[in-house]
């Protein structure tokens, strides 16, 4: 994993934090809660996918790895509801949802 860092580019996606992966995807992250993470899981100009999923809240940036052994897959519309600047980012730059 690469060091993780706060989105600043993005100006829609507040509170975010961002990591890449090893294998090109892209991960952003927030919190609904101390407890919860939701993660919207990226692969650049392929598809994108939601997870959802519960942490320690001790540190969110250390936790935002959590959704691949914690996560529950959300559904597109969900995913849309609970953070839909991300949401839209992805389907800017026509990426489609990976059921």
């Amino acid at each position: 994993m690469k060091k993780i860092a706060a989105n600043r580019n993005y100006r829609l996606i507040k509170k975010a934090g961002y990591y890449e992966e090893d294998d090109g995807k892209t991960v952003y992250f927030r919190a609904l809660h101390r407890n919860v993470l939701i993660a919207y899981v990226a692969t650049p100009g392929i598809d994108w996918k939601a997870y959802i999923f519960p942490v320690p809240g001790a540190n969110h940036e250390e936790e935002a790895h959590l959704w691949r052994t914690e996560g529950t897959q959300l559904a597109e519309h969900e995913a849309k509801a609970l953070w839909g600047a991300i949401a839209e980012k992805y389907e800017n730059e026509d990426m489609h949802y990976r059921r």
